[in-house]
């Protein structure tokens, strides 16, 4: 009787840890449960990334090609399957050019499916971290002067991307999702439309004061001021002697708070005087009174465009 329960017990601890060996071999991808991107059916998942351009209006888009690349991760996801490797996902890319106009200062345009043409040989969970390459722009220099400015996007993402078997064979993207890296508990990423993801912006600026040569376009005209305010007192009964008051309210773009190096001072010069200005935050304005006589000049060096 005795040998027989133990018989029985161990019998039934076996079929256990039989059971409990099955149940770890099947990953269930618990993060597959709140997936943003989900396939239709069994038609893979489509996913673009969108590039936000930042620009203000006015100013010429410039030529760009701004690229995205996918690196394979190594890991295990929250059940303590394994991640998969052994498939690339190829750089996709945006371009822009001067026929890109901006609405609301921002140009958007997204990629391809990110997953066209790339196969998928067996079922589990695949990562990969994104990145925007630092590439694809070149600065206007003229004199030796850099005239614009990139600001490139440093933040990464990790992508999820499960896969799953089909019914009678084969696999498919079943659904995929973003983080972003360096940020701890971070949430998912919430896409902007179905399976379009806002990822990366981008901030074009130009300074203002640097106007071509009008004798040499490749040129800058050295003479040239970011605004430039004269006063003129005509006829013949005209005080040339007299101080005029004037009162100026300077708004920068919105550009300025995201460019690559925002400003934060401008100078001003008028009649002998000449002051460094502070550029009032969050509103990026500058307001300042002065006086000018008969053939006086008011003018701003420099300022963002």
């Amino acid at each position: 009787m005795k040998k027989t329960f133990f018989k029985k017990l161990f019998t039934a601890s076996i079929a256990a840890i039989t059971a409990l060996s099955v149940f770890r071999g099947v990953p269930t991808f618990a993060d597959d449960n709140s997936a943003i991107t989900k396939a239709n059916g069994e038609n893979n998942a489509v996913v673009k990334i969108n590039k936000t351009l930042n620009i203000a209006e006015g100013i010429t888009t410039p030529t760009a090609t701004f690229t995205f690349k996918f690196t394979e991760k190594t890991g295990q996801s929250s059940n303590g399957a394994p991640y998969q490797t052994g498939v690339a996902i190829p750089d996709r890319n945006v371009e822009y050019n001067k026929n890109d106009h901006p609405t609301a200062d921002k140009i958007q345009k997204a990629t391809e499916d990110i997953f066209s043409g790339v196969a998928y040989g067996h079922a589990g969970e695949y990562v990969y971290d994104v990145a925007e390459a630092k590439t694809g722009w070149q600065a206007i220099t003229k004199n030796g002067k850099t005239i614009d400015a990139m600001r490139y996007d440093k933040r990464t993402y990790e992508m999820h991307v499960i896969v799953k078997n089909k019914v009678n064979g084969g696999v498919y993207i079943s659904s995929v999702y973003f983080k972003e890296n360096n940020k701890s508990n971070a949430p998912k990423v919430e896409p902007s439309e179905q399976g379009v993801y806002n990822l990366f912006d981008n901030t074009y600026t130009k300074d203002a004061s640097k106007e071509p040569n009008p004798d040499d376009p490749s040129q800058v005209d050295p003479n040239a001021k970011a605004l430039t305010i004269t006063k003129k007192v005509d006829g013949a009964s005209g005080d040339k002697t007299r101080d005029f008051q004037f009162h100026i309210k300077i708004q920068l773009p919105s550009t300025n708070k995201t460019a690559e190096t925002p400003v934060t001072n401008i100078i001003v010069k008028h009649g002998s005087k000449s002051e460094v200005l502070a550029v009032v935050t969050p509103a990026d304005t500058v307001e300042y009174n002065f006086t000018l006589k008969d053939g006086e000049t008011f003018t701003v060096e420099q300022l963002p465009a």
